[in-house]
């Protein structure tokens, strides 16, 4: 094992190595520096195992230029025999990871602090595994949960099957696992809008609580709006709104995570590769994503303002009904709507209402919007109804000859782009509009 204690210190010769590398020392003259500070110590069985006790003494390879402790009896304990698993499998990370391990530890042990739990390396689990986990934590009702720092090749297939193994492996030992990936692992879109997976990376992206409530949010929204003013600008990307997943990445360089909620694709979609966005990505402390929720079950991959990316995202879908409404009243020109606008055609110098033929009669019962307002009790839902009235009448050619009518329609639009701008409208001006809507609906005759 790279650690060990030396008294009641807590040595990593490997780290030790690492400074000096960093420093620009070459390998002989760190040799050099670690036998001078610790090779008595190692000679009087100073150090001993970090996982059973026993007597360990520091072993500097000149082959493979690594460091290590072994174990002084030629019995391993299991601590020993899990570190050999996990140095085999480490070679497949990249050369950040055995410092973005420690890292992730010492904000976890901070966080954890006030909780009777143990976290420590993962090979020091007091079982054999052939897939170690990087850190590990003991609850004191014996749940273990296990981190991994993914930092490995990303679009090689072997690192691919190692993670699956790895997870088949945490599920048959019990353990919640969670996994943490390095930044540069990162790729969404500049618009905040896709991110792009390796097949590595939707392996370790999980359903957080959070993510089940925007499941929920999700599917009261489609219910109200339709699931079309869900996303705008699709590009042929068919979201599967019941699939919402988390996934964390870590920037060694500024110590925080960066949080992206994404909606997978439909299955067997060519978008297999992608997520949609639910929100920009979200920087988030290394304190708040190692901080556990109000029942201890879960970590909190959330940010501070969850609340206000909920309201955000609302008021998105809002105003996407909006411009979906307001295209069908503008694509009105076609012969559905004009059929209708014929039908309400005032006769040339009267003020008599002639109905005009219609050759469907079916478009009148779809816009008698009296019925539609008293159908809804959502007052932002009866104002948007109210706009499409006013939005039918300005393309009406005899309200130019009417001025009084034209003060209606625009009066009435400015109340109802106040209240979606506000998202909110209160009773007085809700009076003030039903009161021109149904000036208007008598000007062009309709219900």
């Amino acid at each position: 094992m790279e650690r060990a204690f030396l008294l009641n210190r807590l040595v990593n010769v490997e780290e030790e190595k690492q400074k000096l590398y960093d420093l620009g020392y070459d390998w002989i003259s760190v040799k050099n520096i670690l036998e001078t500070q610790f090779r008595n110590h190692s000679k009087k069985n100073a150090f001993y195992c970090e996982c059973c006790g026993s007597i360990v003494h520091m072993v500097l390879s000149e082959t493979f230029r690594s460091c290590h402790f072994k174990h002084k009896s030629k019995e391993e304990c299991v601590g020993s025999m899990n570190y050999k698993h996990y140095e085999k499998y480490r070679k497949l990370e990249s050369d950040t990871h055995r410092v973005g391990v420690t890292i992730l530890q010492e904000y976890i042990s901070t966080q954890l602090n006030l909780y009777k739990c143990k976290v420590q390396r993962g090979y020091l689990l007091k079982k054999e595994m052939d897939f170690v986990p990087d850190l590990s934590i003991e609850f004191s009702d014996g749940e273990v949960w296990v981190i991994d720092y993914i930092t490995g090749s990303r679009n090689d297939n072997k690192y691919s099957k190692f993670l699956q193994n790895k997870i088949t492996s945490y599920k048959a030992e019990g353990f919640r696992y969670f996994f943490i990936v390095n930044e540069d692992w990162q790729s969404a879109l500049e618009s905040n809008e896709f991110i792009s997976f390796f097949d590595s990376e939707q392996l370790v992206s999980r359903i957080t609580a959070y993510d089940e409530i925007w499941i929920e949010f999700i599917r009261r929204l489609c219910s109200q709006y339709g699931e079309e003013a869900i996303f705008r600008n699709q590009h042929d990307f068919s979201p599967d709104l019941s699939a919402i997943r988390t996934i964390v990445y870590f920037d060694q360089k500024k110590v925080i995570a960066k949080v992206m909620r994404y909606v997978a694709p439909l299955r067997y979609s060519k978008f297999n590769n992608w997520g949609r966005l639910i929100h920009p990505v979200q920087k988030v402390p290394l304190e708040r994503i190692f901080t556990l929720d109000n029942e201890l079950k879960d970590f909190l991959w959330v940010s501070h303002n969850e609340a206000e990316l909920l309201n955000k995202f609302y008021h998105s879908v809002q105003r996407n009904a909006l411009m979906i409404s307001q295209k069908k009243i503008n694509d009105s020109k076609n012969e559905y709507t004009s059929t209708l606008i014929r039908k309400f055609e005032l006769k040339s110098n009267t003020n008599i209402l002639v109905q005009a033929p219609i050759e469907n009669e079916s478009i009148v019962g779809d816009y008698s919007f009296k019925r539609r307002i008293e159908a809804t009790s959502d007052l932002l839902e009866k104002t948007r109804i109210c706009l499409e009235v006013v939005e039918l009448c300005e393309q009406s050619e005899k309200i130019k000859e009417y001025p009084n009518m034209r003060k209606r329609t625009g009066s009435a639009k400015i109340i109802c782009m106040s209240a979606f701008d506000r998202n909110s409208i209160d009773y007085e001006e809700w009076r003030s509009l039903k009161s021109e809507i149904d000036n208007l609906l008598s000007f062009i005759g309709a219900s």
